[in-house]
């Protein structure tokens, strides 16, 4: 059992209880286990992960079905105010689809994104995705919560990759609402299989500066900060605050 959906992943601290709360996004793995490794945060956060893990079952309708059921998610936790979104590689792309579902919301607004190495899909080619889909893994260092749920969470991940191929980001029509601005925290670093071949589709994107997000309509990206690691490590304990 996955728990409860969100998960308090850090308590708002008595001091910051005015500070908006962040809701951090699954990665595809459809878990949110790795944030609890980061260090706190001075501020309440939260996790969603796929209510569909143990199930198995697909969004049919992609990462557009996916925000529009995470809305009242967030809302459970959030009912009005200011919250921040955010999320790990394609946690990253929901919490833009996420802001785009809540812009002009009346109770709700997303301030800020904060995206973890997640890079715009549009710069990978139909047959890069490919390659990585067909691999029976995705050399991925399973962490030892999730070690036990490792055909799963492939399966999640083969789910992932193919919704992130149909996906059409979001567009803000309106010029008074635009995206929320965004940190992005970039890996410095390539995931490399067997042969030396690029094992993650972000690393298509990884020489540029903002991971391909230069070539979506909306600049949005306020500000990029290199992180150690490469994109399947950077939750590793030398690498995130105690």
């Amino acid at each position: 059992m996955l728990g409860e959906n969100p998960s308090l992943i850090q308590p708002s601290p008595a001091s910051a209880a005015k500070r908006a709360p962040l809701v951090l996004i699954h990665d595809g793995s459809g878990l949110v286990f790795s944030y609890f490794w980061l260090g706190p945060l001075g501020r309440a956060v939260y996790g969603i992960h796929n209510p569909n893990f143990e199930s198995g079952g697909a969004w049919d309708g992609g990462l557009r079905q996916m925000a529009e059921a995470y809305v009242p998610l967030i809302k459970s936790v959030v009912p009005s105010g200011k919250v921040l979104l955010g999320g790990w590689s394609l946690g990253g792309l929901l919490a833009l689809e996420i802001a785009h579902l809540l812009a002009g919301d009346e109770d709700v607004a997303v301030s800020g994104l904060l995206l973890l190495d997640a890079g715009y899909p549009k710069v990978t080619t139909a047959e890069e995705l490919a390659r990585v889909i067909s691999r029976e893994d995705f050399n991925l260092p399973f962490s030892s919560h999730s070690a036990s749920l490792g055909g799963q969470v492939q399966e999640a991940f083969r789910n992932a990759l193919r919704m992130i191929d149909g996906w059409h980001p979001p567009t803000w029509s309106d010029k008074d609402t635009l995206p929320p601005p965004a940190i992005l925290l970039k890996a410095t670093d390539y995931v490399l299989g067997q042969g030396q071949e690029l094992a993650a589709v972000v690393d298509v994107a990884r020489q540029t500066e903002r991971l391909g997000w230069d070539d979506y309509e909306h600049k949005f990206i306020r500000m990029v900060l290199s992180i150690p690691g490469h994109h399947f490590n950077i939750f590793d304990d030398d690498k995130v605050s105690p």
